[in-house]
């Protein structure tokens, strides 16, 4: 019927002026740095607690090994033989891969650093506005070539991707997982600074050659024990579960949650330069 507008096409017409504004605006933002600093910042208190909880799980492999170089077999009443030491092996390899963990969590958070300079180089702003300048012109002319809008999507995703997922992991971390860091790494902090009291009060500040033959000492003499293993018992019971909660904590953090966030952005980018429903 004349006089009559088609509705798909009014719908098409408010989608590309909808998708100019957006692909202007995100052109002007590409050149923009205050999300840049937010994800610096970001990954600097990431390396800083990473590196932190590292020392922590070094410190406790050393003091683990100290306390297992004293194994000496004790005689408690009759036919009873108490080795403290042995308590500790079950949770000396979990210490162990613990920190290969955390080193290969300081890694990948090294490895963001550089990725957020790569992105925020002016190289990247530059291209993503030619692009976004000639998407605009295509659109004026009502003629936008897919590919086009696939490479303003790659672009965007190589200028924005890695500051947002750092931003968003790291506000993930703070509502569901700070607490549990910060509870866990008290403990361990806790442990590994009485640890060398377990093997002697006296020796805290002496080298490990002295807390060996402290320890040493205080096994052959049978002094206080079965209360000494309750004790290393209850520490490596202790450890376990603060190092597994870290272990978790960590890996959501720079893996999990990250992974999750660049994969919405893609999915986001597929939906916006994606040919129209």
């Amino acid at each position: 019927m004349a006089g009559t507008t088609d509705p798909n096409a009014g719908r098409g017409l408010a989608r590309r002026f909808v998708l100019m504004i957006l692909v202007a605006l995100l052109a002007f933002a590409s050149w923009s740095t205050p999300l840049d600093s937010a994800a610096e910042q970001r990954v600097d208190t990431m390396l800083t607690r990473a590196l932190v909880t590292f020392a922590t799980a070094r410190a406790l492999d050393g003091v683990i090994s100290v306390l297992q170089s004293g194994q000496v077999g004790a005689q408690v009443g009759v036919g009873m033989s108490i080795q403290p030491g042995e308590l500790l092996d079950p949770v000396n390899d979990l210490v162990e891969k613990f920190s290969d963990v955390m080193l290969a969590v300081t890694v990948a958070l090294g490895v963001h650093k550089v990725l957020l300079s790569i992105g925020a180089y002016w190289i990247v702003p530059m291209a993503l506005s030619i692009v976004a300048a000639l998407m605009v012109i295509a659109a004026m002319r009502g003629d936008s070539p897919r590919w086009l809008a696939q490479v303003f999507g790659l672009l965007v995703l190589v200028r924005f991707a890695v500051p947002v997922a750092t931003v968003g992991a790291d506000a993930l971390f703070t509502r569901f997982l700070a607490s549990e860091y910060e509870s866990s790494q008290q403990v361990l902090d806790a442990i590994e600074g009485r640890s060398a009291e377990l093997v002697d009060p006296k020796a805290a500040g002496e080298t490990d050659e002295g807390l060996v033959a402290k320890f040493r000492r205080m096994l052959s003499e049978g002094d206080g024990l079965r209360e000494r293993a309750s004790a290393i018992a209850d520490a490596a019971d202790r450890i376990a579960e603060h190092v597994s909660n870290l272990i978790v904590v960590f890996v959501l953090q720079t893996i999990a949650f990250p992974i999750l966030l660049l994969w919405l952005l893609w999915q986001v980018a597929r939906r916006l330069t994606g040919p129209p429903d």
